[in-house]
């Protein structure tokens, strides 16, 4: 993670947070975790980043293999390259999150 700044860390922290609330036990193993980051480590970070906030801000219920597809999908599209992380995307992401892992914790019927 160390390619990532301060702001950037805790913003992947916020989406292992949604992404634990995708499993019933409400719990995200650290071997996802790792898989994930090394996944991460293939793509341009602004491409990740981008594809976090999506997964975050549109699709809190579904699971890594979602946010696999997005960067994908971004990474075909050539979208990321070359530009600076969104700051304010992230900023927006880390405020509403309570809100969104309080509708995906309803969505799958536990309580946060």
């Amino acid at each position: 993670m160390e390619r990532y700044s301060k702001e950037e860390r805790e913003f992947i922290e916020k989406y292992f947070e949604m992404l634990r609330w995708t499993r019933k036990s409400g719990k995200l193993s650290e071997s996802i975790r790792k898989r994930q980051l090394e996944y991460f480590l293939k793509y341009d970070k602004n491409i990740v980043l981008r594809a976090l906030k999506i997964h975050i801000e549109k699709y809190p219920t579904m699971r890594e293999e979602y946010t696999r597809g997005i960067i994908r999908n971004l990474e075909r599209e050539g979208i990321g390259h070359g530009c600076r992380g969104d700051d304010r995307a992230l900023e927006s992401g880390a405020k509403s999150l309570a809100e969104r892992n309080r509708a995906a914790a309803d969505a799958i019927g536990k309580k946060v």
